[in-house]
């Protein structure tokens, strides 16, 4: 229970949480009084001072921003098709590499399921390929070569 001693403080309180309250309602309108002038000022028939009057904003469905954005579009596409076009040879090496990657997986993966630490794995089979494309090389090279000096001798005069 209160006592009269109390009481004077709890009405202190109170009338200090009711002027916070009148002053918060104050500047609240001052703000929404801001804000409308503001609007006012920036509305659809706003005057700026070097341009004039700004006009309706366009719709999404005019005209001009249907050519706009369609416009917009081919030249994407074309630069698109540009960058593609120009990184052709590196999307070529990547897509090989991925090729290779996901071919060479599996003899990487048994040669770890036998203990065989995997960067160890990876040399063994890194080295193999190339011993291949070295020994397909020396197979085809030679005899190409030498069939094609065959057929430019063989050529009429």
């Amino acid at each position: 229970m209160s006592t009269p001693e109390d009481e004077p403080a709890s009405r202190r309180e109170v009338a200090a949480v009711q002027a916070e309250v009148r002053d918060a309602q104050r500047e609240a309108e001052i703000a929404r009084e801001t804000a409308q002038d503001v609007a006012e000022s920036t509305g659809p028939h706003a005057l700026d001072a070097q341009f004039g009057r700004l006009g309706r904003p366009l719709r999404r469905d005019s005209p001009f921003m249907l050519g706009f954005l369609g416009a917009l579009g081919v030249f994407l596409a074309w630069f698109l098709i540009q960058a593609m076009v120009q990184a052709r040879s590196v999307i070529i090496l990547i897509v090989v590499s991925l090729f290779l990657a996901v071919g060479l997986n599996p003899l990487v993966e048994w040669l770890t399921a036998r203990n065989t630490r995997r960067g160890l794995a990876i040399g063994l089979v890194f080295l193999a390929v190339i011993g291949a494309f070295v020994g397909f090389g020396f197979a085809v090279v030679p005899p190409a070569a030498e069939q094609s000096n065959q057929f430019v001798q063989d050529l009429p005069s």
